[in-house]
């Protein structure tokens, strides 16, 4: 169940209990949780695909005079956060950082000798493997956690974890 849906008269809806785990959201203008689903919804939002850096830059452009400094839209983006989590995806955002790094280093770097840039290919190859390893297993997996007598968790159930492990991931930081 998504976090989100558009009504037939094209706005944005925060599904009723994804408002009631994180309040925040119901806060927020029309604009506002647009802006919010761009830059953290990367399970089913429009830009999801897309690094968290290009996600923001493409919010800021569309929604210009909406404020992602205040802390109403930074507790609001957090929550959502929270809602659609996954260890795996922010892994691959930290491994595709390190491929870009690799990049500029190889793009900067006219100096770099024959051997140091055999190394770093090879481990953008080693990142590439990585990234679609873990792709690989978020896209098989239907999330579906299975409890006892075969029952599956719902939606509600599914954030509660992910708010869970995201209190626990920032917790680590």
């Amino acid at each position: 169940m998504s976090v989100f849906k558009v009504s037939q008269d094209y706005k944005t809806v925060i599904n009723p209990d994804a408002a009631k785990l994180v309040p925040e959201l119901k806060l927020l203008d029309q604009d506002e949780l647009i802006f919010c689903i761009l830059v953290a919804d990367d399970v089913d939002g429009p830009l999801r695909k897309k690094p968290v850096s290009e996600r923001l830059l493409m919010a800021k452009r569309r929604y210009p005079d909406v404020d992602e400094e205040s802390e109403k839209i930074k507790m609001a983006i957090d929550g959502y956060k929270s809602l659609v989590f996954d260890r795996r995806k922010y892994t691959i955002e930290v491994l595709n950082r390190r491929y870009r790094d690799i990049d500029l280093e190889i793009e900067t770097d006219h100096s770099m000798s024959a051997n140091k840039l055999a190394e770093r290919l090879k481990m953008q190859d080693l990142l590439n493997k990585r990234i679609d390893a873990i792709q690989s297993d978020i896209d098989s997996d239907e999330q579906a956690y299975e409890l006892m007598g075969g029952k599956k968790l719902s939606y509600i159930e599914q954030w509660q974890l992910n708010q869970k492990e995201y209190q626990e991931f920032k917790n680590e930081l």
